[in-house]
């Protein structure tokens, strides 16, 4: 878990928000007796058909050394469909020389996703994401797959049932993935 704290703001017309966070870095093995510390800065925008979610980071590795984290995601809507495109500049993690299985690898990764929504209980997606990074010798298509989500009690979305099936043309493995997850709400007041 990271511990740390968030200040945002959000515009008038409340399409805009602009957020500053500094939490306890993934690098610190416990988080406040390391001193190591990550700053995000974030603009999530929803502008009718386009949206976005932006954000780039500093990740303390060791005092004053930080790992940079870019994320770029946008979406595009039109009528029951949506188009995603995501952008980072870490394809994934490594294992150094000590042992440390946390490390950032420079590269970049895409992913992208077409999504319709059938009613306001079924959903579909589409999948697919490419990476490549010199370090982990990546460079192809890392992923592609589907998703079906179905909420089938009525007026609610406590209930959620999805089905995942794909392919890692990197691991040379498919996979199959049914699960559930439920909402508990508790009312305190």
């Amino acid at each position: 878990y990271q511990w740390g704290a968030k200040v945002a703001f959000t515009n008038n017309s409340e399409n805009t928000t602009l957020s500053l966070q500094m939490v306890t870095s993934p690098y610190g093995a416990r988080p406040f007796a390391s001193g190591l510390f990550a700053y995000s800065a974030q603009w999530r925008g929803e502008y009718g058909w386009f949206s976005n979610i932006w954000s780039i980071s500093a990740l303390e590795k060791s005092r004053g050394t930080f790992d940079p984290l870019i994320c770029l995601g946008q979406m595009v809507t039109f009528g029951d469909f949506s188009f995603v495109l995501d952008y980072s500049n870490c394809p994934g993690y490594y294992e150094d020389a000590q042992g440390d299985d946390f490390n950032l690898t420079s590269g970049h990764n895409v992913m992208v996703s077409a999504n319709y929504a059938f009613s306001d209980k079924l959903y579909t997606s589409l999948k697919a994401s490419y990476a490549y990074s010199s370090l982990l010798d990546i460079n192809s298509m890392t992923n592609i797959g589907a998703m079906l989500d179905y909420y089938p009690l009525n007026d609610s979305d406590a209930l959620r049932v999805t089905a995942t099936a794909g392919y890692c043309p990197l691991c040379q493995e498919a996979f199959l993935s049914i699960g559930a997850r439920y909402n508990f709400t508790i009312k305190l007041w």
